[in-house]
């Protein structure tokens, strides 16, 4: 046979073995593998299985029995590298591959050993610095002690929040003069070194804001929260973005330290505003069974002029009430914090129980502090206001009937903390007001009136929570016969005493009808247990009346609720039973909304 055609044959050969081998692989079925780490606590575990390529590429298609024996070679290597940065230098790895019907087991037995300790931490801060009560904190309570488990992680960490304070606190020129990691195998013990050298604090210059804000110069820099020649702060300047981003002015805010224009170490902050289209439209829609369906629509004008004013107007509409309101807004001194407003409205009452029309004018002060955000979830504020309005009313509850002028000095002052302004897991919720008239003084009745209201969620347990309200109200006057049908009290709903109907409960006139009461006392108490991520079933206990005085008599409703933590806020569907009454009636309660 020609030698070209025994070449030939041994040619054809080798592709065929290699075709048949390369359709073995395509072919082989994906092998299962079960990857089994011991002797590792919880928190290292999770760090080790994410550097272990047998646990990341066991759910590959194409892993065929040849690649799991190479990554189980390698395994063992793996882990021990895993571990070094958590301090585990003398670590041994025990390895065992066994394979059967149901597919591989790869299991792997670990002996931390003793785990290498700082012996030597030398921490020294220079410069400026060293006298900044926010270092000497952090220095005093430092991440890193000696004696601690050499934890990489921990110390880069570390390094990074000194680093980063250095930064927040103006130390711009800041540097790491020596930041090293030293192990020593043979004494089993490891020298740790960080030095920081600050250099000067620099220290706010002046605050530009760019052309094209719309608003005047001089109103803007009511928004600042320091003034040029103070010590830099980062805080104080994420403060100027949030007072700026919480005015709804401004569609993008960009607060930018130049420290390429610093004069000495005095570093310019420029601003730059885009404003928001002029006109804020609202549109809102809802149910409740105290309200039946109720809608909204608003609209505002942000911004009127360069001094910042604004027009606002909503109207809102109801079953049982509807009102239309106009105001202007005017910020004042601080006007991250201060507003004066003009206000004007007209609303209409009827309930069951009453019918009220009236039209009021007035003018209000509110000041604000903490942090209301627009934006953010959690809340931590107060707000006091203090107002003047005037009102007519026409009104009628049961036999009582009357037209009234009153001229009322009015106060609120509110506290609210939330850990999350829709749906509170934690939060609390205090809110005083005070108003009243004279008859001397441009009113046709004279009268005082307090009302005191507080509501407390707090966690129980891993799936539960607990809340709590109170409401207090107290009036003074000599004839309450003459008292409008909006001052008086009434109770039941929604809000109040559930299992009675809306102002459903208060002293009743010879006919039988409500007509409503000087004082109010109503409190609450809920338990909420959360049976899947959004759903929770809830029992309740209420308790109170609207009365001639706090000797009673009071009314107490429970039930059961079932509640869904929805994007808009908490949806509850409540069935509470009227205990106090003979036949003990229930009824459904429905509410949609935030809870604080």
């Amino acid at each position: 046979m020609p030698a070209s055609h025994d070449k030939t044959n041994r040619c054809t050969a080798a592709c065929l073995r290699s075709l048949w081998f390369a359709t073995l692989l395509v072919a082989w079925p994906a092998a299962a593998i079960e990857v089994v780490v011991e002797g590792l606590p919880l928190a290292l575990r999770k760090p080790v299985l994410e550097q272990l390529s047998i646990e990341q590429q066991k759910n590959e298609s194409d892993l065929s029995p040849a690649a799991i024996r190479a990554l189980h070679r390698r395994a063992a290597e793996e882990i021990r590298a895993a571990l070094l940065p958590r301090g585990y230098y003398r670590a041994q790895v025990t390895a065992k591959l066994t394979s059967g019907e149901q597919g591989f087991v790869a299991r792997y037995r670990v002996e931390l050993g003793e785990a290498l300790r700082i012996g030597e931490l030398d921490l020294q801060v220079t410069g400026d610095g060293l006298a900044d009560p926010a270092i000497a904190a952090l220095l005093k309570n430092f991440p890193l002690r000696q004696g601690d488990v050499l934890d990489h992680e921990r110390y880069e960490a570390a390094k990074a929040r000194l680093t980063r304070l250095g930064a927040e606190r103006g130390y711009l020129d800041a540097t790491l003069t020596r930041h090293t990691v030293q192990v020593d195998l043979e004494a089993y013990t490891a020298s740790v070194a960080l030095h920081y050298q600050t250099g000067a604090r620099y220290r706010f210059g002046s605050v530009q804001f760019e052309p094209g804000s719309g608003l005047d110069p001089e109103l803007l820099a009511r928004y600042v929260p320091f003034a040029a020649g103070e010590p830099f702060d980062a805080e104080q300047l994420i403060e100027l973005r949030r007072g700026l981003v919480n005015s709804d002015y401004f569609q993008q805010i960009e607060v930018t330290p130049r420290r390429d224009l610093a004069i000495d170490t005095e570093v310019p902050i420029v601003v730059k505003l885009v404003p928001r289209p002029p006109n804020k439209y609202t549109l809102g829609l809802g149910y409740g069974t105290d309200t039946g369906v109720r809608g909204k629509v608003g609209w505002e004008r942000r911004q009127l002029n360069e001094a910042g004013h604004r027009l606002a107007t909503e109207l809102n509409a109801s079953q049982v009430r509807t009102d239309l309101t106009a105001s202007y807004l005017i910020p004042v001194r601080d006007p991250r914090t201060d507003q004066l407003s003009y206000n004007v409205g007209a609303i209409d009452e009827h309930p069951d129980t009453s019918d009220s029309r009236r039209y009021t004018a007035g003018v209000a002060l509110t000041h604000a502090g903490g942090q209301w955000s627009l934006t953010e979830g959690r809340i931590a504020g107060w707000r006091s206001t203090y107002g003047l309005s005037y009102e007519h009313e026409t009104w009628e509850t049961g036999n009582e009937s009357g037209q009234t002028t009153l001229l009322m000095p009015n106060a609120s002052w509110l506290y609210l903390k939330t850990d999350n302004r829709l749906v509170s897991t934690r939060g609390w919720r205090a809110q005083l007001d005070l108003r009243g008239s004279n008859a001397a003084i441009s009113s046709d009745v004279t009268f005082g009136q307090a009302r005191a209201q507080a509501k407390v969620i707090e966690p129980l347990g891993a799936r539960g929570r607990v809340v709590a309200r109170l409401d207090v109200g107290a009036t003074w006057i000599n004839d309450f016969s003459t008292l409008p049908s909006s001052l008086r009290f009434y109770a039941g709903g929604d809000q109040s005493v559930r299992g009675y109907a809306y102002n459903s409960l208060g002293p009743e006139d010879e006919n039988g009808d409500v007509i409503g009461g000087p004082y109010l006392l109503v409190g609450s108490v809920e338990y909420e247990h959360r049976i899947f991520e959004k759903w929770s079933l809830a029992t309740f206990f209420d308790s109170g009346n609207a009365v001639d005085s706090f000797d009673g008599p009071y009314f107490n409703g429970a039930g059961v609720g079932v509640h869904w933590r929805s994007p808009i806020g908490l949806i509850r569907l409540d069935v509470a039973w009227a205990l106090t009454l003979e036949d003990r009636p229930w009824r459904v309660h429905f509410v949609i909304g935030p809870e604080l």
